[in-house]
């Protein structure tokens, strides 16, 4: 079982490296915001409750919570637009 948690984790961490550098490629001019989302203290640990994914145009990007992120001006107005809780910086 630990080796399953293990091939998860190595999942998710290429999936956030891969996430960052799609980010930068589509959104390397655009000014950056920024901000920290709220983890949800109810939700148990894991990968909903430590990153957030957005989608623009077909391309999925994950955002950690709890940290301060600069994030491209659309994923702060996506985030903005569905209610997610965070603060800006």
């Amino acid at each position: 079982m630990a080796e399953k948690v293990k091939k998860k984790d190595a999942s998710l961490l290429n999936r956030v490296e891969l996430s960052e550098k799609e980010m930068e490629k589509h959104f390397a001019d655009c000014p950056r915001v920024a901000m920290r989302l709220y983890r949800n203290p109810d939700q148990e640990e894991g990968q909903q409750n430590e990153y957030a994914e957005a989608a623009i145009n077909g391309h999925v990007f994950l955002v950690q919570r709890g940290v301060t992120v600069n994030v491209p001006t659309p994923l702060y107005l996506l985030f903005k637009q569905a209610g997610e809780r965070f603060d800006v910086e």
